[in-house]
C-alpha cells in the first residue's frame, strides 16, 4: 500500500511540475454546456431525417484525458443516447462537422474486419490463404476537424464506432477516399520464400495505406529471410542468414538492415559473419564474439533437433522450441521469447 501511494504521489508531482495537476480540467462548465447543446441539436435534427418520432434522451461534451499531462480537455464531439421505437442507442457526434458515430454490434465489426483483411490481401498481391496474425480494425474519427478544431495533447484520433449510413460493409470499405482511415494495430502476414520484400520502404508503405485506406500501428510482411516492417513512422527492411553452423547449432541472424522515417532519412548497416563474429568451441560449449560495436543487432540458437539443455549465462531458464519448419529455436521458459544473444559471451550445451 505505501509503496503505491508512494507512486501516485511521484505522478501526481510530475504532472504538477509539467503545469497540470492530475485530472485538471481545462476548460469551463460554460464551454462543456455549449458542446453539449450543440450535440443535441444536431443528433435531433439527424433523428428528424432519418428516425422521424425518435428522442434526444440525454448528451454531455465528450471530455477526453490526455495522456501527455493527465488534464481532461474539452473535444468538438458530443455524447448522449436517443430512443426510437422504445430502444435506447448510444452516439457521438462531432459538433464541427456534424458527423454522427454509432457503436457497431460485435458481429459488424467482425464483418468489418473480415472484409478489410481481404482488402489487405488484395493489394497486396496475396492468396486469402497466407497465414496471417492479429487483424482487427476499428474506425478513425478525427480529434479536430478545421484550423479551429479542439486538439488533445497526445491523442490522434478517437475510435467511436462507425459513421451514420455505414451499413453495407462493402460498399463502406470500396471507397477509401469517401470514409475515416481504418486503424489496424498490429499485423503479421507470411508470404512465400521466393517473394523479394526489399522493395518495401517507407514509399510503399504509404502507397499501400492510402489505397487500402489504412492506418497500421505494425505491419510485418516476411517470407522467413526477409521482413519489411512498417511501425509508426518508421519502415525496416532486414534479411537473415545463417551466420556460422557446426553438427549441432547454428547462429541465425540479420546481416543487412534498412530503416527510413517518414521525412525520407535513410539509414543502412550491414553484417558481415566472416569478420564481424568469432566463434571458438570450449570445454562445455561455445564462445561467441561480435568485434562490430557498431552492430546493435543479435542472433538466434536454432538446431536441427533438440540438442538438450542450453545455458547461456543469463540465469534463466531455457527450452528449445520446434517451429513449423521441423527446425527447433531457443526460447525462454518463461513466455517463449526467442533467446537473442549479442557482444561477446558463452553458452554451454547439456549442462556444465
Amino acid at each position: 500500500m505505501k509503496k503505491t501511494a508512494c507512486i501516485i504521489f511521484i505522478i501526481v508531482l510530475i504532472l504538477s511540475l509539467a503545469g497540470c495537476a492530475a485530472g485538471e480540467a481545462k476548460y469551463d462548465s460554460a464551454q462543456a454546456e455549449l458542446v453539449a447543446q450543440a450535440g443535441r441539436e444536431l443528433a435531433a435534427d439527424w433523428l428528424a431525417e432519418n428516425l422521424p418520432g425518435g428522442k434526444v434522451d440525454r448528451v454531455t461534451a465528450y471530455i477526453v484525458r490526455s495522456p501527455l499531462d493527465g488534464c481532461e480537455y474539452l473535444t468538438d464531439y458530443a455524447q448522449g443516447t436517443y430512443v426510437y421505437n422504445g430502444v435506447t442507442t448510444w452516439f457521438n457526434v462531432n459538433t464541427v462537422s456534424g458527423d454522427m458515430y454509432f457503436p457497431a454490434a460485435p458481429s459488424v465489426n467482425a464483418e468489418l474486419a473480415e472484409m478489410a483483411e481481404a482488402m489487405l490481401f488484395e493489394k497486396l498481391g496475396l492468396r486469402p490463404e497466407n497465414p496471417v496474425t492479429g487483424f482487427t480494425c476499428s474506425l478513425q474519427a478525427p480529434v479536430a476537424v478545421g484550423e479551429k478544431g479542439r486538439a488533445v495533447p497526445g491523442v490522434e484520433y478517437f475510435e467511436l464506432g462507425l459513421p451514420a449510413g455505414a451499413e453495407d460493409m462493402a460498399a463502406f470499405l470500396a471507397d477509401p477516399a469517401s470514409r475515416p482511415a481504418l486503424t489496424v494495430r498490429q499485423v503479421l502476414v507470411m508470404v512465400g520464400e521466393d517473394t523479394d520484400l526489399s522493395g518495401w520502404d517507407m514509399a510503399a508503405f504509404s502507397a499501400l495505406e492510402a489505397a487500402c485506406g489504412m492506418d497500421f500501428g505494425l505491419l510485418k510482411l516476411t517470407n522467413g529471410t526477409q521482413s519489411a516492417t512498417l511501425e509508426g513512422d518508421r519502415a525496416v527492411f532486414e534479411e537473415k542468414a545463417t551466420l556460422w553452423e557446426d553438427e549441432k547449432i547454428s547462429l541465425w541472424g540479420a546481416v543487412y538492415r534498412r530503416e527510413e522515417s517518414a521525412s525520407g532519412e535513410v539509414s543502412e548497416c550491414r553484417f558481415d559473419p566472416a569478420t564481424d563474429l568469432t566463434v571458438e568451441k570450449t570445454e562445455g560449449g561455445y564462445a561467441y564474439s561480435m568485434p562490430n560495436e557498431s552492430w546493435q543487432y543479435g542472433f538466434n540458437l536454432v538446431a536441427s533437433r533438440d540438442p538438450g539443455p542450453c545455458d547461456v549465462g543469463t540465469g534463466e531458464k531455457t527450452l528449445w522450441e520446434e517451429q513449423q519448419s521441423g527446425e527447433f529455436v531457443l526460447v525462454f521458459s518463461r513466455g517463449g521469447q526467442r533467446v537473442e544473444l549479442s557482444g561477446s559471451g558463452e553458452f554451454t550445451l547439456g549442462g556444465r
